[in-house]
């Protein structure tokens, strides 16, 4: 049965409402209302260029910054990418994703682990919350609301007391903080700026292609080096960027068994195979468990193909590289024997000193930032700063994302949706495991393309969980049984043409 709900009998007053035309069905309305918006934004753009200059020469005349045309050209680029962005959040949302990718890491007024995206977010969020207060646009529902909040709140509460009472860095603290909800501010900005089906294909698609550029690039530069394991840009080690290739290979490989047509198969088997030359010189063994355990785990969950894969791709990566990348993953094996790799021990004797760390704030922890990236576990890290609080709602955080990830798969009748959603699955899989070797959830390179994945997969997931509920609110809730066939028929008349006119804010169920 449609969606049959009841509605207000209204003019063609109505629709000015929506913007579409003026009051009373004109359109003189709706262009001045438009016209005052366009004259607004070009008034907001201009107060922010005028800001900037400001602060640029506050902090010149304090000695922060030096004055020099480099100086003054970045502040231009910044206005001119915020006058940009603006005019099409798509445009900032593209740009971030590319910086995932390729950014270098910088120091800034003496502020370290900076990257091009964390001039890029701020600007998206402003142009973003503009947008909201010039429609009045709702936020889109998201489940993990709660323990985000419950998290971050958990951080900053820890964070204030260290540093109040128990010598926390301040700066190294707050940096550390901004990073961490900078990952759930891409999450919103995706969730609540992408929402037709040709947006969510052309992103997806868009994240396969800059992670293929950003594996060849750092290829090739490593080739260049000629010896040593393949990195990411100073400061960044194998394993983190192996994370990156692990999360992009497995949600090729979701696409890879849903799509038919063999054009786009053949594309993404190519993908695999090529990315596999960046992934097996990393030397990372954490990234290489956590490829193929995710393949095996997803494959025994949901799809059978996953294992076939893995025989192939393994028997691919064991026949095709040179020894000293065979024998070097081939001491995974060794992890269950008399003489484990000397990594191996390592790690595991960090996580029993730093274990004896987390008993001495078990519940609140010692603050953000504390351990930085010294733990090679991402659960005893969190559970380190945060305590185990902080760690509950970590792990509920996880284990909703991982519930919505597998239904989602389950729910979609579209296959390029369903293949993102298994090979988002996988991913996040692939994650888990990772993370057990290293901080994969707080490292740059792998959390800001994890969350912005995870946005994407919030908008499908809606997508097909709440049209009949926005289309209630819409339309109200009445008794079908009551009606006459002519009122059924006039009430579905009347739905449809209120389809239309709301499609860009309610979703509508994805088929093809």
């Amino acid at each position: 049965m449609p969606f049959l709900r009841s509605h207000r009998s209204s003019g063609y007053g109505s629709y000015g409402s929506y913007g579409s035309y003026g009051s009373y069905g004109g359109y003189g309305y709706g262009y001045g209302r438009e016209k005052r918006r366009g004259r607004g934004k070009s008034f907001f753009v201009l107060g922010v260029f005028l800001s900037l200059l400001v602060s640029f020469y506050c902090l010149v005349m304090l000695d922060y910054v030096d004055f020099s045309y480099r100086n003054m050209a970045i502040l231009v680029g910044i206005t001119f990418s915020y006058a940009l962005i603006l005019t099409d959040l798509r445009i900032g949302l593209v740009l971030m994703y590319f910086s995932f990718g390729f950014s270098p890491e910088f120091s800034v007024a003496g502020v370290p682990n900076i990257r091009i995206e964390d001039f890029l977010i701020p600007i998206v969020l402003l142009a973003w919350l503009t947008k909201v207060a010039n429609r009045r646009t709702k936020f889109q529902p998201l489940n993990i609301k709660a323990p985000i909040i419950i998290l971050v709140f958990l951080m900053l509460f820890s964070s204030m007391v260290n540093i109040s009472f128990f010598n926390l860095d301040m700066k190294r603290s707050l940096l550390y903080l901004m990073k961490e909800i900078e990952y759930f501010i891409v999450l919103y900005l995706v969730l609540n700026n992408l929402s037709t089906r040709r947006e969510l294909r052309a992103f997806i698609v868009l994240t396969i292609i800059i992670s293929f550029g950003s594996g060849m690039y750092y290829y090739l530069l490593h080739k260049g080096v000629g010896s040593g394991r393949l990195s990411g840009p100073m400061g960044e080690t194998a394993n983190v960027i192996g994370a990156y290739y692990v999360i992009h290979m497995l949600l090729a490989l979701g696409l890879l068994f849903s799509l038919q047509q063999w054009k786009y198969r053949i594309l993404l088997i190519g993908y695999l195979l090529l990315m596999t030359l960046p992934f097996m010189n990393t030397y990372s063994r954490t990234s290489f468990v956590a490829l193929f355990g995710a393949m095996i785990i997803v494959g025994v969950l949901r799809s059978r193909r996953m294992l076939i894969a893995a025989i192939v791709l393994f028997v691919f990566v064991t026949t095709t590289f040179n020894e000293a990348i065979i024998v070097r993953f081939g001491t995974i094996a060794r992890i269950f024997s008399d003489r484990p790799p000397s990594a191996w021990t390592a790690r595991v004797s960090g996580w029993g000193e730093y274990w004896g760390f987390v008993k001495e704030a078990p519940f609140f922890g010692h603050g953000v930032g504390r351990m930085g990236l010294l733990v090679d576990n991402e659960y005893i890290k969190v559970a380190s700063e945060v305590g185990f609080l902080g760690l509950a709602a970590f792990l509920w955080l996880l284990f909703m994302i991982a519930l919505t990830a597998y239904r989602t798969s389950g729910i979609t009748k579209s296959r390029f949706f369903s293949g993102f959603a298994v090979g988002y699955f996988a991913a996040f899989i692939g994650l888990t495991i990772h993370c057990i070797g290293t901080t994969s959830f707080t490292t740059i390179r792998s959390m800001m393309p994890f969350y912005f994945l995870t946005g994407i997969l919030y908008v499908i997931y809606n997508k097909h969980t709440l049209p009949e509920r926005k289309i209630e609110v819409e339309l109200g809730e009445i008794r079908y049984a009551s009606l006459t066939d002519e009122e059924r028929k006039n009430l579905l008349d009347k739905e449809e043409e209120i389809r239309e006119e709301l499609e860009p804010t309610i979703p509508t169920p994805i088929n093809e």
